[in-house]
């Protein structure tokens, strides 16, 4: 049903022609056949000129592929729409196809073809292309978030596990929301990743991912909650889903200026309903899809003030439907911090009645950092994994007796792989001159 409502002009336009053929035909008879096709000159400089244009679109799409040219996957859908008409005119219609004048069995019309497969063969040769990039490994220590429970050397496996069973635990017909609470830095997107994993197998449950910070206002940020929402829910109803926009655009209006709001109820663009009706009835609905919604919330701590009030209002009120459960992560001095820049008081007993609990993730200590760092030295020099083994067991020594000893001001993991990454860089020539003493 999703793709149907994605290409449905395309399905209605191909019912259309299928039911209504012998209407279209005449007029394709009259006005395309008969006033312009059969003006096409049969000759040897119409082959020269198609065989020509042949050669260019083969150098074209040659070019492309070895550039790695993107094409969307919609792209699939009506080449091979195309296709299928140009086989089936080839099969059925031989006879009325103009033959070349030096090759008669190949058809003008066969161009067609050509055009039809060139999308198909740029989106193979750019996903066969994409396919060995992603295999190839990468030596640069990036900073993305980790989802492999084998790659959790803080041990926080067995945490995520209690979140996760809080959360299916919850058989109130209310919201829930749970805080992750962590400095910057400190793990708290990868350690929501595996409460993930808790779900992902699991159909009682409908998992959401969203990203505030990746909007530039607030209006941004609700319209493209409820969007992300509305994608997901989709899949299971699609009823819902057009309700979940609706609610949404009542929830956008409201933000809007005077001016516009005005202009909104003239053209009954602002339903009459009440948003607490909306919400009532929404919530109704989404109560008989018998799932529960886990939105994993990330970044809130990288909103302006103003963004974050919004977004805690988002989970309190505006989007509490009975279903949803929220995992939120963020650094509690900043939530503090943006809430009274923003003029709320009592700042931390408001977000106290928003987060039914809150998971503080416990400080990464000098030790794990300095382990971590160590196993991937390793890695880099294998060949003098032995004095490494010995220069990380002193290492505890130097820190005490030496105040500026650079592993001091490496306090997360985060800081440890740009330390890494300039530790590869500058070692990959010198690697055998290096004295490791201890």
């Amino acid at each position: 049903m999703k793709h149907l409502t994605k290409y449905k002009n395309l399905f209605i336009s191909i019912l259309f022609l299928m039911f209504f053929r012998n209407f279209f035909i005449p007029y394709y008879q009259k006005y395309l056949v008969d006033t312009i096709l059969i003006q096409f000159n049969q000759s040897l400089i119409s082959d020269i000129l198609l065989i020509a244009i042949t050669l260019l679109l083969f150098f074209w799409t040659f070019s492309k592929l070895k550039l790695k040219f993107f094409l969307k996957n919609d792209y699939i859908i009506y080449s091979l729409f195309f296709l299928t008409t140009c086989i089936y005119i080839r099969l059925n219609y031989e006879n009325l196809l103009l033959g070349m004048y030096s090759f008669p069995t190949i058809k003008y019309f066969d161009i067609f073809f050509i055009v039809t497969i060139i999308p198909l063969i740029l989106i193979t040769g750019f996903w066969i292309k994409h396919k060995h990039t992603k295999n190839e490994k990468s030596d640069f220590f990036d900073d993305a978030p980790i989802d492999n429970l084998d790659e959790d050397i803080l041990n926080r496996t067995q945490k995520a596990i209690q979140v996760s069973r809080l959360i299916k635990g919850n058989k109130s017909k209310t919201s829930l929301a749970i805080g992750i609470v962590g400095e910057w830095g400190n793990g708290k997107t990868s350690f929501m990743s595996f409460i993930e994993k808790s779900f992902k197998d699991d159909n009682k449950y409908i998992v959401v991912h969203f990203n505030s910070w990746l909007n530039i206002s607030i209006n941004s940020i609700i319209h493209d909650f409820f969007n992300t929402v509305e994608n997901k829910i989709s899949i299971y109803s699609l009823d819902i889903s057009k309700e979940i926009k609706k609610y949404g655009n009542n929830v956008l209006s409201i933000n809007k200026n005077t001016t516009t709001e005005t202009l909104l109820n003239v053209i009954k663009t602002i339903p009459d309903n009440s948003l607490s009706d909306n919400f009532n009835t929404l919530n109704n609905l989404l109560n008989k899809l018998d799932k529960k919604v886990i939105v994993f919330f990330d970044d809130l701590d990288r909103l302006k003030p103003n963004e974050v009030f919004e977004v805690l209002k988002l989970i309190r009120n505006t989007a509490s439907f009975d279903v949803f459960n929220y995992v939120v992560g963020y650094d509690k001095a900043y939530l503090n911090e943006a809430l009274e820049k923003y003029n709320i008081p009592f700042s931390n007993k408001y977000y106290e009645k928003i987060f039914l609990k809150e998971f503080p993730l416990p400080p990464i200590t000098q030790e794990q950092i300095n382990n971590y760092i160590k196993e991937k030295i390793s890695q880099i020099i294998p060949e003098r994994k032995i004095d490494i083994d010995n220069f990380f067991e002193y290492l505890g020594v130097f820190i005490f007796s030496d105040s500026h000893n650079i592993f001091k001001s490496i306090n997360n993991i985060r800081n440890a792989k740009r330390f890494l990454n300039e530790f590869k860089i500058s070692i990959e020539k010198i690697k055998n001159d290096i004295s490791l003493i201890y």
